[in-house]
Parts: structure tokens; C-alpha cells; sequence
């Protein structure tokens, strides 16, 4: 149900996040601490205590202040309600793709800052030879997934 978030209105991600926290039981307590974490990671965000001045006398009662700290990921970010409605795509599988190619051509996760540049001028080169072979009628051959 957790998940389900993501695919409602932005409108109603508040609703519905107030709504698990009134069915999501109590038992075991990580439950509930994942479903808080939830709620001030994605959704509502959390609070926390501004600093006051010292206080005058030691009698006085200062009021707690607290601040509304916004969530880390908004949910316009992550909510996919609209892409789903219109047909769009939800992930990006693009970017992926393009970052596991990367990996495969570098070879490890954190190369130096001159085998990037190397890697990305190679990549460059053979993206400009696909758009020369494109551009005068030998476009690319799609490659074709084998089915077992």
C-alpha cells in the first residue's frame, strides 16, 4: 500500500499518506518507523526545534518553536500519477542505460577525472560517426533481441 503513492493525484499524497498512517498496524514497530520515515523523507517532511534566547528569569515558560522542514524528495518528483495517465514513460530507463553503457566502457564505478574525459571523447566520436553514416542514408542497424 506503501508504494501506492506514488500513482495518486498530487493533490491527495497528504490524504493518503494520513490515511496508511490510520491502517498501517502498530505491530511491529518498524512499521511504524519505516511509515514516519516515509512520510518525512517523500511527503510532509519533518519539524525541528528553532534555537530560543535564553531565558530572563527562571520562572518564565518559553514556547517551543519549530520549524517545518520540507521534505528531502518532494513528491513532484517521484509521484507518477500524470505520466501514468497520459501514457508516458515512469522510469528512466534512458539515463540508465546510457550510465550501464558508461560503466561497460570505463570499466569501474569511480574512474579518475581524465579516463572520464578519455571515455567521453570516445563516446563523442562514435556518436558523431552514427550521425554522419545517419545523415548521408546508412542509418544504424537496431539490434534485435533474441527470444528463447
Amino acid at each position: 500500500m506503501i508504494d501506492a503513492q506514488a500513482f495518486l493525484p498530487l493533490d491527495n499524497v497528504d490524504e493518503g499518506m494520513r490515511y496508511l498512517k490510520t491502517v498501517i498496524p502498530q505491530d511491529p514497530p518498524e512499521a511504524e518507523e519505516l511509515l514516519m520515515y516515509i512520510d518525512c523523507t517523500y511527503v510532509s517532511g519533518s519539524f525541528r526545534p528553532i534555537q530560543q534566547p535564553v531565558a530572563m528569569s527562571s520562572d518564565a515558560v518559553m514556547p517551543l518553536r519549530m520549524r517545518c522542514i520540507p521534505p528531502m524528495f518532494a513528491p513532484h518528483l517521484w509521484n507518477v500519477h500524470d505520466a501514468t495517465m497520459n501514457n508516458n514513460a515512469r522510469t528512466n530507463n534512458i539515463c540508465e542505460g546510457w550510465n550501464n553503457k558508461f560503466f561497460n566502457l570505463v570499466g569501474h564505478y569511480h574512474p579518475s577525472v581524465w579516463r572520464v574525459i578519455e571515455w567521453f571523447q570516445r563516446e563523442e566520436a562514435t556518436v558523431s560517426i552514427i550521425i554522419q553514416q545517419d545523415g548521408v542514408g546508412n542509418p544504424p542497424r537496431r539490434r534485435v533481441r533474441r527470444r528463447y
